[in-house]
């Protein structure tokens, strides 16, 4: 039985404090009658005529100050307050977004550097020469690709024009596999000769037309992306494919 007085009278203080209503009550009427606390607490009665009650009751206990004020007060807290802090933080809010629109119109309206000028102007033009340098090479292959495929349709010879057919046949372009690319060269002794031919050249920066090559065997080469002619020029120099390319062939030589 007192067990439950004790928590019913626990219930009805715990849901006083956290309402907002009584809290904002109690501070209301603390304002109020701030000087009913203060001589309560802080005066003796020695400094006051008669008890400190009587004295409370003849000077400060009003139905206004004690019930009227503090109740109108609390209301008006209650109620206003969730208003002021919307607007504050609706305030807010417009300031950043204020804010971050002023940012970005400076940021596009600021100018720039010399540097940072140059710096622009260098990188476009490397990416221009890049895209010509990438297109200048699948011109030279497709070139290449239709100078070889004449060369077989129109020789007289038979065995010339299979072995061009054949020739054709084993190219995959970039994506042929190094294992047939290589066996393909170490089969067939004139791919070998050439490529050797190739390497010397890339090495010492001979001129092709001091060597006595054949021309299908170059293109075959070319177009497997294994050698390739700076700036359309007649001298040749590996590839980074080539380069794997020729150490699988010297590992193969050396077994």
């Amino acid at each position: 039985m007192i067990s439950d007085i004790k928590n019913s009278i626990n219930k009805v203080i715990n849901e006083r404090l956290v309402s907002p209503f009584y809290g904002a009550y109690i501070f209301s009427w603390s304002v109020w009658n701030w000087k009913i606390i203060y001589l309560t607490i802080f005066v003796s009665e020695d400094k006051i005529h008669g008890d400190k009650i009587t004295y409370i009751s003849d000077n400060f206990l009003n139905w206004c100050d004690i019930l009227l004020y503090p109740f109108l007060s609390t209301i008006a807290l209650v109620t206003l307050i969730p208003f002021l802090a919307n607007g504050a933080y609706w305030a807010a809010l417009k300031f950043n977004k204020w804010k971050v629109d002023k940012r970005s119109e400076i940021q596009k309206l600021q100018q720039l550097t010399v540097e940072q000028s140059m710096e622009l102007r260098e990188s476009m033009r490397s990416m221009e020469e890049g895209y010509q340098k990438l297109i200048d090479n699948k011109d030279l292959r497709i070139k290449q690709l239709e100078l070889l495929v004449d060369s077989g349709t129109n020789d007289d010879d038979g065995d010339d024009k299979d072995s061009t057919k054949g020739l054709i046949t084993k190219m995959s372009f970039m994506d042929q596999d190094e294992d047939l690319i290589v066996q393909t060269i170490l089969r067939d002794s004139s791919l070998l000769r050439t490529f050797d031919i190739l390497s010397e050249i890339s090495v010492s920066k001979v001129d092709i037309v001091k060597y006595n090559v054949d021309d299908k065997k170059v293109n075959y080469f070319i177009i497997n992306d294994i050698f390739e002619q700076p700036n359309n020029s007649f001298y040749f120099s590996l590839t980074e494919f080539g380069k794997k390319i020729s150490r699988r062939i010297y590992r193969e030589r050396q077994r």
